[in-house]
């Protein structure tokens, strides 16, 4: 699930420490692709600035991204929505619930 307009470079910050630096740069790119109506492409974003909050340790804001893109890819009907559902069962440590995807409709 790689959008192809995101630069791979965006990834290398999180692979080296720089979490910061990543999600600056997918927040541009979240920008970009909401004024292009592009909204696999902005839940592909999302789904990888959760993880990079999820790296850096930052369950909640990971959480929260996840279930911003498992909403568009509900609303898509796109098959990647059972794998964002995976990562927020896979976090899911504090007894949160988990939306199905039929929910985020």
């Amino acid at each position: 699930m790689r959008s192809p307009w995101t630069p791979a470079w965006i990834g290398t910050h999180g692979s080296y420490g720089r979490h910061a630096d990543a999600v600056a740069a997918y927040q541009q790119a979240l920008a970009r692709y909401r004024d292009l109506g592009a909204q696999y492409n902005e839940a592909d974003t999302l789904v990888r600035l959760g993880d990079t909050h999820q790296a850096s340790g930052d369950t909640g804001a990971a959480r929260d991204r996840w279930r911003d893109a498992l909403a568009i890819l509900t609303d898509l009907d796109h098959p990647n929505a059972e794998q964002v559902q995976g990562r927020l069962r896979d976090s899911d440590d504090n007894g949160f619930d988990v939306p199905s995807p039929a929910a985020c409709r």
